[in-house]
């Protein structure tokens, strides 16, 4: 058996996301591949058994340091189901890719499926206290009424769909500043250019006081019909109220474009006020994923940025909890 690591050609990524990643329940679309392949801070590699694709990584390298350590991140870790179980593919392909290319002095986080925790742990990598809630909406359950609330806030322009990207990054500098905050700020930035993304703002009196991106995680067609499902990544807001409104615009959007479906990952437990407000409209929690780091001590559950962060970035990015210390 023949292992060569290389970086991703496009056509790889693409077939990975869109046709194996659906298997194990993660949705992708060619927006995703577009975005993750190009950004310039993303290293992805590849990893081919006897001239075959059999898996990828991503590293992201951010512009953050955290109390002067470099963060990074690593995601979309997929091995094909036929090279699972032998302890090579895997393996080979995390060495190569992660640990040859982070150190000690690197502050390390990314997200972890339940069933992968005890591998990540013996690379040296400890769950944090904090997990994220998978939950998913049909739209052909949603009842319209909900949404109402939302409509003279759209009126009035308290709610407004922008184009501007300026007009968010103010906000998300309030976030995200200092040394601790500058990855996310630039990722963000390409995140929101996207050609698929919506944008939704909150204003009082003219001032942002939260924002919601929806991007198309889904759109396949088949026989004249299309097949359409988003994503919330990231909603950002001042309070709950903000948030609810926020998500009840960005649900109204992705119902007026027939979408059938919207996700989203948020550290809202069971019994939180945003979850009720997620279950108000018919969100589910289906699924979990354990924010885990080589560091894990400089991870607060109890940090101030917690409190405005309602959905957070894609998996594959660090969470927003290490941006938020300066």
């Amino acid at each position: 058996m023949n292992l060569t690591i290389t970086p991703i050609k496009v056509e790889e990524l693409s077939a990975l996301m869109l046709e194996d990643a659906v298997k194990e329940g993660w949705l992708y679309s060619t927006y995703d591949v577009d975005c993750y392949f190009n950004y310039p801070l993303n290293r992805i590699y590849a990893i081919h058994v006897d001239d075959e694709l059999a898996g990828c990584v991503l590293l992201h390298e951010s512009l953050s340091r955290v109390q002067g350590s470099p963060l990074r991140s690593a995601g979309f870790f997929l091995v094909k189901e036929k090279y699972r179980g032998q302890r090579i593919v895997g393996p080979l392909l995390w060495q190569n890719a992660i640990t040859a290319s982070i150190s000690r002095e690197m502050l390390v986080c990314f997200h972890a499926v339940p069933r992968a925790v005890n591998f990540y742990e013996r690379l040296g990598f400890l769950r944090t206290s904090l997990v994220n809630i998978f939950y998913s909406l049909q739209l052909k359950q949603i009842n319209n009424a909900q949404l109402a609330a939302i409509i003279p806030l759209i009126e009035n322009a308290v709610l407004k769909r922008i184009t501007s990207f300026h007009e968010i990054d103010g906000y998300t500098e309030t976030l995200f500043n200092g040394a601790s905050g500058a990855g996310f700020c630039d990722f963000i930035h390409h995140w929101v250019a996207r050609a698929d993304a919506i944008i939704l703002a909150y204003y009082e009196q003219g001032v942002v006081k939260g924002y919601g991106v929806l991007t198309v995680c889904k759109q396949s067609d088949k026989e004249g019909e299309t097949s359409l499902c988003y994503r919330v990544s990231p909603l950002y807001a001042d309070s709950i109220e903000i948030a609810d409104s926020l998500l009840k615009a960005l649900v109204y959007d992705a119902w007026q474009n027939k979408a059938e479906r919207i996700e989203l990952n948020s550290l809202a437990s069971a019994d939180s006020p945003f979850a009720s407000k997620l279950a108000d409209l018919g969100f589910i929690a289906s699924g979990k994923n354990f924010v885990i780091a080589n560091h894990n001590h400089l991870i607060d559950n109890k940090a101030a940025i917690l409190d405005k962060v309602f959905a957070s970035l894609p998996l594959e990015y660090p969470h927003e909890v290490t941006g938020g210390f300066d």
